[in-house]
């Protein structure tokens, strides 16, 4: 897989958690079409056609936003993703959008009423959101409050 995320980034850290969160959106669009999905992980990471020393996963997960590049590049990436998989349309989707982003995430978590509860209060805030007011972010929302929110409060964290 290649990315646009890293194109004129020189810090191996920042590469390899890049190629963390995009691996991790992948993961979490191929339990959409498999339950049984065996998780894909790094065996080695290439950037600019050079290996790039190991850095370890740092435990956070990040929306990625719009890649910054032009919008014929993106575009041309977009195309190609529609041909290649649904998967990667996901990715892109979600590297670019916060309700597809945390429909996903949540959607890899543990099954359980709670998690499913979380994921229907993302859908409801995220088109409240859209309809009120699609410029200007709420402060009680799950963008705001990260993947652990929990009816408005985020919870402790245990470290």
């Amino acid at each position: 897989m290649t990315t646009l995320y890293c194109e004129g980034e020189s810090d191996a850290e920042v590469v390899w958690q890049v190629g963390y969160e995009l691996l991790s959106l992948f993961n979490d669009a191929s339990i959409l079409f498999s339950k049984d999905y065996r998780k894909a992980a790094i065996y080695k990471l290439l950037h600019r056609e050079r290996e790039v020393a190991y850095s370890a996963p740092k435990g956070l997960t990040a929306f990625l936003g719009r890649p910054s590049c032009s919008s014929e590049q993106l575009e041309e990436e977009l195309t190609h993703a529609k041909r290649s998989s649904i998967k990667f349309r996901l990715i892109h989707l979600a590297a670019a959008n916060k309700d597809v982003y945390f429909i996903l995430k949540y959607l890899d978590m543990e099954a359980g009423w709670g998690t499913y509860y979380k994921l229907l209060e993302v859908i409801e805030n995220f088109a409240k959101e859209a309809l009120e007011n699609p410029s200007h972010p709420r402060e009680n929302i799950p963008v705001i409050a990260g993947a652990d929110w929990v009816h408005g409060q985020q919870a402790a964290r245990i470290r």
